[in-house]
């Protein structure tokens, strides 16, 4: 894995390295005067760039020019060291190589982020190309790398071997040793517990046979298989998982990154750790890089790293009791490279960006839609349009609700106008509704008593009434 913060330009420099190599390459930066001791080897190439907060001045000669840099820098002992030849034939270090870790004395990042503070003096009279910070990252990169895959082919992994051997089994014997003390505490409590005695006493035959079972395998046969299982997953580091070690009771795996191609779509979710209990324990899955969907980092892993198997907990449950680390986890590898809609946490879709649920869609449309948009709409299999109508009727004025007249509410409105005004005032209405311009209605709600005086000469009753008066 490289640092995430690094320059681009080196970040790319670093990952084109790693392709071609087709080895893991680890790449942080730190002070190299905090650097931990010598670790479990590994075959991963692991670089180290030096970063500090006091610069020093020093010389870069390369084959055409002369760079003078001003960096953060730390020396410390390696095995071998890599650099270039002063004018005076003496050996100036950049780096050093130690096992299959490079620790680079100088900051090499800044190196590209800052490439106008470095001055470039041309040996040769020939003004050189090429960015700065590449050339003497290939200088430094072009030595140490054969170094380290030096190191890794001529490495005697027997140290490892045994040191796995015996972390798996103080693991069992630290479990045996708790089974035996479980057993004595139980004969203890049979004598006062009558009712639990059934329980106790199939308990302790269970565990009987398991020191039975243990204590007749032969420690030699136990070693023989702890070594073929290292071997194994040594076979696996840079085909299905990035690395794997032993700590605290649990085989701790990462993996490489995990996708899955689902109804002609790759999915991409990263990498992950997985945890396997080397004694008694539950499975942790969590995810190291990728997109997380509400905190869970897998369709079938929860956000507490908790897989659901499904139909093959069982399966990983016996394996992970018989010791079989290496079946359990090439079980759990493809668990992760597929997907049951039967029984997910999330829906894998949520992963697709593109994707859009129903709900989310009607919640989208409902968001952006007027009042009026919903009553008119044809979609009844959105829960929204039930009581449109009534939500619009609610919040709309009634002169708008008269001149939408695009649903029944619009009759209720009509009514509800006719209500709040006189008579007359609708007969001289100009708006599309029932009740205006309806003269025998205004008629027939005074009987006549209103028309004397009345001033609207275009009724039909206003001729008949003014007749009338002059009679």
């Amino acid at each position: 894995m490289i640092d995430p913060s690094f320059h681009p330009g080196l970040a790319a420099l670093l990952e084109f390295e790693e392709q071609r190599l087709g080895l893991p390459l680890e790449a942080s930066s730190r002070s190299l005067g905090t650097l931990p001791p010598g670790l479990t080897f590994r075959p991963v190439v692991e670089i180290n760039v030096h970063t500090g907060t006091v610069p020093a001045e020093f010389p870069v000669l390369m084959s055409d020019e002369l760079l003078e840099l001003k960096l953060p820098v730390w020396v410390s002992c390696d095995d071998s060291r890599v650099g270039f030849q002063d004018r005076l034939g003496r050996e100036c270090p950049l780096a050093g190589v130690t096992g299959n870790r490079i620790n680079v004395y100088f900051d090499l990042d800044q190196l590209f982020r800052f490439p106008d503070n470095i001055r470039r003096k041309p040996t040769n009279g020939t003004r050189p190309t090429g960015h700065a910070g590449n050339r003497v990252a290939d200088l430094v990169l072009s030595q140490a790398i054969p170094l380290v895959l030096k190191n890794i082919r001529r490495h005697n992994w027997e140290d490892e071997r045994k040191e796995y051997s015996r972390r798996k089994l103080a693991s069992r014997e630290k479990m045996v040793t708790e089974w035996r003390r479980s057993v004595t505490q139980n004969d203890s409590s049979i004598e006062d517990k009558t009712w639990e005695i059934r329980r106790l006493v199939e308990k302790n035959k269970e565990l009987r046979e398991r020191i039975r079972t243990h204590e007749l395998l032969h420690r030699k046969r136990l070693e023989r298989q702890a070594f073929e299982e290292h071997a194994g997953f040594m076979k696996l580091v840079g085909r299905g998982i990035r690395s794997f070690v032993v700590e605290e009771g649990l085989l701790k795996v990462t993996t490489h990154p995990i996708e899955l191609d689902f109804e002609g779509y790759l999915y991409e979710f990263g990498t992950f750790e997985v945890d396997l209990p080397l004694g008694e324990g539950r499975v942790a899955i969590r995810g190291l890089e990728g997109t997380k969907v509400d905190g869970y980092p897998h369709p079938h892993v929860s956000t507490d790293g908790t897989p659901c198997f499904g139909n093959i907990s069982s399966t990983v449950a016996q394996l992970l009791g018989d010791g079989d680390h290496l079946q359990a986890l090439t079980l759990i590898l493809e668990f992760l490279r597929s997907y049951s809609a039967e029984n997910p946490y999330r829906r894998i879709e949520q992963w697709n960006p593109d994707w859009e649920d129903e709900d989310t869609r009607h919640d989208s449309c409902y968001d952006d839609a007027s009042l009026s948009d919903c009553a008119t709409c044809d979609d009844w299999d959105c829960p929204h349009r039930d009581g449109a109508e009534s939500r619009c009727y609610e919040y709309t004025t009634v002169q708008d609700c008269i001149a939408c007249a695009a649903c029944d509410r619009h009759e209720d409105a009509e009514q509800a106008c006719r209500d709040d005004h006189s008579a007359q005032e609708c007969v001289v209405c100009t708006v599309d509704c029932t009740y205006a311009g309806d003269h025998d209605s205004c008629r027939e709600g005074h009987g006549g008593e209103e028309c004397t005086g009345c001033e609207n000469s275009s009724c039909p009753h206003f001729k008949e009434e003014e007749d009338e008066a002059e009679r």
